[in-house]
């Protein structure tokens, strides 16, 4: 029984020379990955669904004036529709309408926030048939939350400023 003991409470010679060490090493590799690994960086915004005179949906949402340089026309979005759960759904593709002409001053307008903002349309070339082969119908003005690739960022950054960038109160 003691022998046993012994055995249990020993610590291992060679975790106390190389542990430390070793584990930096291990952490000086995670975080070269981490720099190296590049994840795309997203927005989510809400939009809302109406239906033209040529019974073709659309999309209209308010975008963030600075992030309108980081899309372009014919860039895919994804949708989701409020009141209509993704897992059992789907999701609706849509596509950025290009623009009528350059953004102009006169286009940009003030939300609620206080931020700039340009509106945009989304094209739904499918329709309303989601991803999982589901046609939906709708009302004019149904409400939906869209996700926007803006573009790539390292993951090492993305961690750092998780970790420093104090969090926004509502």
């Amino acid at each position: 029984m003691d022998e046993l003991r012994e055995i249990l409470h020993r610590r291992p010679i060679w975790i106390i020379r190389w542990g430390t060490g070793l584990f930096l090493l291990v952490l000086a590799a995670l975080l070269a990955l981490a720099f190296f690994i590049r994840v795309p960086l997203t927005s989510r915004i809400r939009l809302l669904i109406f239906r033209s005179a040529s019974d073709d949906y659309y999309g209209r949402l308010e975008l963030p004036r600075q992030w309108i340089s980081c899309i372009c026309a014919g860039q895919t979005v994804r949708v989701k529709l409020a009141g209509y759960p993704p897992e059992m759904y789907g999701y609706l593709d849509g596509k950025f309408a290009p623009p009528a002409g350059t953004v102009t001053n006169t286009m940009v307008t003030d939300n609620a926030a206080g931020e700039k903002t340009v509106p945009v349309l989304i094209r739904f070339p499918a329709g309303l048939t989601t991803t999982r082969g589901q046609h939906l119908t709708c009302s004019d003005g149904l409400p939906a939350t869209t996700e926007i690739r803006l573009g790539e960022q390292r993951l090492l950054l993305r961690l750092w400023q998780e970790i420093t960038i104090k969090p926004r109160l509502p």
